[in-house]
């Protein structure tokens, strides 16, 4: 990203967790951003905004209300990392099937 686009997502992301009542991103923006890239690529492009919800939504319900928002990878919170690697499994079970069709 350039580094005008980069201040507009800090920005808007630092209004939004304000907004929200978090003290700061609960998971790495870029972590997130490259999810839904995969998504985009690996689904359609309409299944990375729900894919990014569902992966914090799940990692809110493991971790508890009050562990939701810990920093990726540390407590009992963990981030969304077990959320990444389901849904990185299911793309590449997704692009497994579409190559195995295409061989056909």
């Amino acid at each position: 990203m350039t580094d005008d686009r980069d201040a507009l997502l800090a920005a808007w992301v630092d209004e939004l967790c304000a907004a929200l009542g978090l003290e700061q991103p609960p998971a790495d923006i870029d972590t997130l951003l490259a999810l839904a890239g995969r998504v985009a690529h690996g689904v359609v492009r309409p299944a990375a905004p729900l894919a990014t919800f569902l992966a914090g939504y799940a990692a809110g319900r493991r971790a508890g209300i009050e562990d939701a928002a810990l920093t990726p990878g540390t407590g009992a919170g963990a981030g969304i990392g077990p959320e990444l690697a389901t849904i990185d499994r299911l793309l590449a079970e997704r692009g497994a099937a579409s190559n195995e069709e295409g061989a056909s």
